[in-house]
């Protein structure tokens, strides 16, 4: 027992230190650091709405949606490094992440979409889609130039441009004609900040501040990615064996060991809840997403549609996988599901349900040191950068923002834990006889099978995650698969919640408190009295040793 504290109490210092380092270092090595959303979607609609009537142009009678959605800057992560790029994202005005507001009729080729920096609200990108023949009203192209200046000055304040195009071209019923500049006074490396202006008639039809990266840079990318992505088809095509496996094991189960039928069903329909659940709160990427050649009714039958139906699959596969790991792990004696046993005995106060909660705050807190001390030591000797996952910005675009670690922890950590954890460690290691074996086989179909590349040197991820997965694959071993879903959640919770506490918008600001609020929850079990009982594994019944 003293053994255990001692060990509990350096976790705890531990988890401590993790976290101290990961905010310390938060703007140095993670690049969801560049997101800073100081203007919430009701600002963002009025300031491009503002914009649009500037223009000359009437939305009446159309839809808007408004998503927050980026475009990773690749080249100056690799050429400037993380934390430079985070400086020029925030405080340079180079485009990362937008507003997009876009406004759109059903079943209409014309439509407006307006892009605005969450930070300060400037124009990033203006679009005003219309037919080829549409007509428009003609001006000569000095007017036209005149007008897009001071379109370029009007959103470009701080920077100096020099002009490097100047054309027109005469469609059927207007003109359009196209200017472009380049900034002089911002250094990124071999790459140029460029802001692109049509005119298309009278009024604006497109505005661009992007930046323009060498050529040949993304041949490079390609050429750095191909390793890894020959990897993850390999582990592709090997994980199509492992699902072929399930399915001979499930069948062997059912003939010779006793299958939970119920309890897996029970799994399953918890994951198609919540999946539905995940579909309501992102419905609003989804009415962004809208493709206007077809009816409004028919693309929402046909998305919504496939999305239930691979809901529906993807549960059907979820209860056969838990169906046969959870009798495989029986089998060969790990007590795969204690937490939810415990929970339903009622058992609030046990030490075991306490030790497991302790062990996954601290595994999930321990992975946010890792992984901060990991990209530290690779960005300083290895130049290492990392690509942006999109869930960072799809959070701020759900009715919900704070659901997303919560939706992610059954539609996806539930998905993968079943697989690589429960049904592949035991798997393995019935067949094996290893227990090492079969941890370090299941972690590395885990990382090469599951994830795709978004780290560079590519090679990174492998001895990153597969270390990680050698660990989870031992707590899962040891305290069951409820305390690697929550340390997993503990670290997707702290990467969500950040850019939201970072926000001074109230709406995101509280959403990042709730998750805090909601990711200490589970400690609230440490209230109730200590039942005093030993904490010693207990396998349920029919459990073989």
């Amino acid at each position: 027992m003293k053994q255990k504290k001692i060990i509990l109490g350096v976790g705890f210092v531990l988890r401590l230190l993790s976290l101290a380092l990961f905010l310390y270092t938060y703007d140095d090595c993670r690049p969801e650091a560049s997101l800073d959303v100081r203007i919430d979607k009701k600002m963002a609609a009025g300031m491009a709405d503002e914009f649009i009537h500037e223009h000359g142009l009437n939305t009446q009678g159309y839809e808007r949606t408004v998503t927050l959605e980026f475009k990773d800057q690749f080249y100056l992560k690799k050429t400037l490094g993380m934390k430079e790029t985070t400086r020029l994202i925030r405080h340079a005005g180079v485009p990362c992440w937008s507003w997009q507001v876009r406004y759109f009729l059903e079943s209409q080729k014309e439509e407006i979409r307006v892009y605005l920096n969450p930070s300060t609200g400037e124009i990033i990108y203006f679009s005003h889609a219309l037919m080829d023949d549409a007509a428009a009203e003609s001006i000569s192209h000095d007017e036209a130039k005149f007008i897009a200046e001071k379109i370029l000055l009007s959103l470009n304040k701080y920077e100096e441009f020099e002009l490097i195009q100047d054309s027109f071209e005469e469609l059927a019923n207007r003109k359009e004609h196209v200017f472009e500049w380049k900034a002089k006074n911002i250094e990124l490396a071999d790459a140029t900040l460029h802001v692109y202006v049509a005119i298309a008639g009278n009024k604006l039809g497109h505005y661009a501040k992007y930046v323009e990266v060498p050529d040949g840079f993304y041949r490079l990318y390609q050429r750095e990615a191909t390793p890894s992505m020959i990897v993850y088809f390999v582990f592709g095509v090997l994980n199509v064996l492992i699902n072929i496996g399930m399915l001979v094991a499930l069948f062997l189960q059912y003939r010779y060991s006793k299958i939970r039928w119920k309890f897996s069903g029970a799994i399953a329909l918890v994951f198609v809840a919540v999946s539905l659940i995940e579909v309501w709160n992102f419905f609003p990427v989804t009415q962004s997403d809208y493709y206007t050649a077809l009816t409004k009714n028919m693309y929402l039958t046909i998305h919504l549609g496939t999305r239930l139906f691979g809901i529906l699959l993807t549960g059907l596969w979820i209860f056969l996988t838990c169906a046969v790991g959870d009798s495989l792990s029986r089998d060969i004696g790990i007590d795969a599901f204690p937490v939810l046993r415990l929970l339903k005995e009622r058992n609030f106060s046990s030490p075991q349900l306490r030790e497991r909660i302790a062990v996954a705050y601290i595994l999930g807190l321990l992975r946010t040191g890792y992984v901060t001390l990991f990209y530290l030591v690779a960005i300083r000797f290895v130049h290492a950068w990392k690509i942006l996952p999109s869930n960072y910005a799809v959070s701020f675009s759900a009715y919900l923002p704070f659901a997303l670690p919560l939706t992610m922890l059954i539609t996806d950590t539930l998905t993968n834990e079943l697989k690589y954890r429960l049904f592949a460690i035991s798997f393995f290691k019935k067949y094996l006889k290893l227990t090492w074996l079969a941890v370090l086989l299941s972690s590395f179909f885990w990382v090469f099978g599951n994830y795709n590349v978004a780290i560079f040197p590519a090679y990174l991820k492998g001895i990153e995650l597969v270390t990680l997965g050698v660990i989870w694959g031992f707590a899962f071993k040891r305290y069951g698969i409820e305390t690697v879903l929550w340390a997993e959640t503990v670290f997707a919770f702290i990467l969500v919640a950040m850019p939201l506490l970072r926000s001074p918008v109230d709406f995101f600001h509280t959403a990042g408190i709730i998750l805090v609020v909601i990711l200490l929850l589970p400690l609230g079990l440490f209230l109730f009295p200590s039942s005093g009982e030993n904490s010693s594994l207990n396998l349920p019944q029919g459990a073989k040793q």
